[in-house]
């Protein structure tokens, strides 16, 4: 039943649809493995074909291995035979006792603190929340589990704990004393006036050297505005000289 369980949480297979999975719906061997759900036998009556990862395709293909040993004693000179077998035989109609009894043996609590109650539709909501943590866009996230609007995914099947909140908060870049100046700089090693950047950090609050030259006119740093008047623009290849002394106005004005 174990395997029953992985296969539900890595794809996020509805009870019924897991019970009622054939072997020709697995496909294990052409590239990327993936399930195919027949329409009626899907909820939404549409089928679907689910990727599986890397993990869930290497258990269904042990798994799968076992099934076609069994039913056919080890001789496989007609593949395709069995493909309208079930892959997981002898499941029942309902599974709620068993599932409560395998998470007690397995020391799973049946509720958490804020009183909700786990049962075999909580793999589905696993394979939602575990997806959103990953990073999965919200709309690949409802594709996969095949919900007609993101809205449903994102309301009901996908969860964040204070611990996630927490996690996505420090994702944040920090806005302490650290700010970054962009322009065209010098930078040792680097061609003049390549666009870089650098650090700035106000705990040392240093003042350049009246010496270095103005970054609009040269491509060096300074933040002394004397250094406007000592270094005028040069002359560049189609680039007038500068003038000085005139006012700037606003639209506003």
């Amino acid at each position: 039943m174990a395997t029953v369980y992985q296969v539900m949480a890595g794809t996020g297979l509805r009870w019924n649809e897991c019970r009622t999975l054939a072997i020709g719906d697995v496909h294990l061997k052409e590239g990327t493995g993936f399930i195919t759900l027949k329409a009626e036998n899907e909820k939404n009556r549409q089928g679907s074909e689910l990727p599986l990862s890397e993990e869930t395709r290497a258990v269904m293909d042990e798994y799968m291995v076992e099934r076609l040993n069994r039913l056919t004693g080890g001789n496989i000179a007609f593949p395709g035979a069995f493909n309208h077998k079930l892959f997981f035989d002898g499941l029942p109609l309902s599974l709620a006792k068993p599932f409560k009894k395998d998470c007690e043996i397995a020391k799973v609590k049946i509720e958490d603190a804020s009183g909700r109650v786990i049962d075999l539709h909580s793999l589905r909501y696993f394979f939602g929340t575990e997806l959103a943590r990953a990073g999965v866009p919200i709309t690949t996230t409802q594709k996969l589990m095949r919900h007609s609007t993101p809205h449903i995914t994102a309301k009901v099947y996908v969860h964040a704990t204070l611990k996630d909140k927490a996690e996505a908060v420090n994702l944040l870049p920090g806005v302490s004393a650290e700010k970054k100046v962009y322009g065209k700089v010098s930078v040792e090693g680097a061609p003049e006036g390549q666009f870089s950047s650098i650090h700035v950090h106000s705990s040392e609050n240093k003042t350049l050297p009246r010496t270095q030259k103005n970054p609009a006119t040269t491509g060096r740093i300074t933040n002394d505005s004397r250094a406007f008047e000592e270094n005028k623009m040069v002359n560049g290849a189609g680039l007038e000289p500068a003038a000085t002394g005139l006012k700037v106005r606003c639209s506003t004005d």
